[in-house]
């Protein structure tokens, strides 16, 4: 979900301003809407706007044309006695919502796991002993998701000052985790050896039994193009957890569509082949080929904005 309403974005030690060449309007699609809206908060009362708010560079990008067509000659329609032509524009649209999913999900994951770009020291977000946690790059587990919460909660602003996370979480993985997600999502109880417990090779000597609250506050998202994406086998279980917009003013990606492709757009070619003292007969397309063309196009952009608001780990446990 995005909400572009504002030109300029502001909210507590991070201003956004966004100078768009293009009509950028609202949108959803499927889960991803988790990390895509900006929201202006309301004006401080107490002390004066410019002492509140800090500003950054101001953030662009441009919509990018993406396009799949058919040519489907006359004779292969007139012979098409199982129909399999009948449907040629929903597979299309399938085409052209595989291709949406894939281009969100290259901004959060590349070749070598979690993006680079979004997921470095710098933010402090990658989940590994440097930031906190037990373990590097730990595969998607109970502990993994316990350190990946502890990071998020630690997250700091420019001045120093905690960010604060409110609302619901998204457990972004790929298929490889997803018998591993259900477990996490569905366990009762936990058992900890660490965390409150003494970590222990048989017995402990003690640990705590808790319920599941890891996950409580989490929506699984299933993302069958992370694997895709990612090409280094050893990263291909990279996982991430994002905050919800709705509660936090700081999301990591924006996605837009130009106005007028809110939705993929569905194009054919004008037919030019008319009988003689009749009209143009559609079946037959071009004067010359006879084929009939037809292509879907989507236009769209992003960008990454603030890697403060998501954690991540390539799962190879290095």
């Amino acid at each position: 979900r995005l909400n572009s309403s504002h030109l300029v974005i502001s909210y507590a030690v991070f201003c956004l301003k966004k100078n768009r060449p293009i009509s950028i309007i609202a949108f959803s699609f499927l889960v991803y809407t988790f990390f895509l809206m900006i929201r202006r908060p309301p004006r401080s009362t107490l002390f004066p706007y410019t002492t509140l708010f800090r500003s950054t560079a101001a953030l662009t990008y441009s919509p990018l044309l993406y396009q799949a067509g058919a040519s489907v000659n006359w004779a292969a329609f007139v012979n098409d006695d199982l129909g399999i032509f009948k449907d040629l524009s929903s597979r299309l649209g399938i085409k052209a919502s595989r291709g949406i999913s894939k281009f969100i999900t290259s901004f959060y994951v590349d070749a070598n796991g979690p993006h680079a770009s979004l997921y470095s020291s710098g933010y402090g977000n990658i989940i590994n002993i440097a930031n906190g946690a037990a373990s590097n790059n730990p595969r998607l587990s109970a502990q993994g998701l316990s350190d990946a919460l502890k990071i998020l909660a630690g997250m700091k602003d420019s001045t120093g000052d905690p960010i604060l996370v409110t609302g619901r979480l998204k457990l972004v993985y790929g298929p490889g985790d997803v018998a591993i997600a259900n477990n996490l999502m569905h366990m009762l109880e936990v058992y900890l050896t660490t965390e409150g417990g003494n970590a222990g090779t048989a017995q402990p000597a003690q640990f705590v039994r808790t319920t599941n609250w890891l996950t409580q506050n989490m929506d699984m998202v299933m993302d069958p193009y992370i694997p895709i994406v990612v090409t280094t086998v050893a990263a291909k279980n990279s996982w991430c957890i994002f905050v919800d917009p709705a509660s936090q003013e700081r999301p990591a990606i924006e996605i837009g569509f130009l106005q007028g492709f809110e939705t993929p757009q569905l194009f054919s070619k004008v037919p030019n082949t008319q009988r003689m003292g009749g009209g143009v007969d559609p079946t037959m397309g071009d004067f010359f080929s006879q084929n009939q063309d037809i292509k879907i196009v989507g236009v769209m952009g992003g960008t990454q904005i603030d890697g403060r608001t998501t954690v991540g780990s390539n799962g190879s446990g290095s």
